[in-house]
């Protein structure tokens, strides 16, 4: 059984190797979530690091999936802090250990994003996708607008390209 749940930077940090090997196989499996082959192992360590922090500071909200005592996925909701956009924030880094996809893991986690940016009072979520990645059409099931797409925004390798959807959606 899934349990979806809010992680503190502690918890964080008892799963920390579960977080980094979660990372590595999306980012391994071609997953266009902020990085690049090769992706290390110490590169993902400093990420998870940089979100612990955040989660400390507020400025982050960790929703996680577990199946028992392992993380399946997780997705995260970073808080716009400036004033003129604390209203907002963004969808980031929904990912799915690869052992657990094709279970709704997915769904659930996001499932649970609009319950958690109201409670942070926020009124306005957004995100951005590479274009055609399968998570685009579940953003789309889930509520998201289609606001337009930008050519060339992310690296796929040192020569190509992914173009990014960009999407919004109010929470009213």
């Amino acid at each position: 059984m899934t349990v979806i749940t809010y992680f503190s930077a502690d918890q964080l940090h008892k799963y920390m190797d579960q977080f980094v090997d979660m990372l590595k196989l999306t980012v391994d499996g071609g997953a266009s979530i902020g990085w690049i082959l090769p992706f290390s192992k110490e590169e993902a360590v400093t990420y998870w690091q940089e979100v612990k922090t955040q989660l400390t500071t507020g400025n982050k909200i960790l929703i996680v999936a577990q199946q028992g005592d392992i993380i399946a996925g997780a997705v995260q909701l970073g808080l716009e802090p400036r004033e003129n956009g604390n209203h907002r924030a963004e969808v980031q880094k929904l990912m799915v250990h690869p052992n657990y996809r094709r279970q709704g893991i997915a769904r659930q986690l996001m499932a649970e994003i609009d319950p958690a940016a109201k409670a942070a009072d926020r009124s306005l979520l957004v995100l951005d996708v590479r274009k055609g990645d399968p998570a685009e059409m579940l953003y789309q099931k889930m509520g998201f607008i289609h606001v337009g797409d930008i050519p060339d925004y992310a690296r796929r390798n040192k020569t190509e390209f992914d173009a990014t959807a960009y999407y919004y959606k109010p929470l009213n």
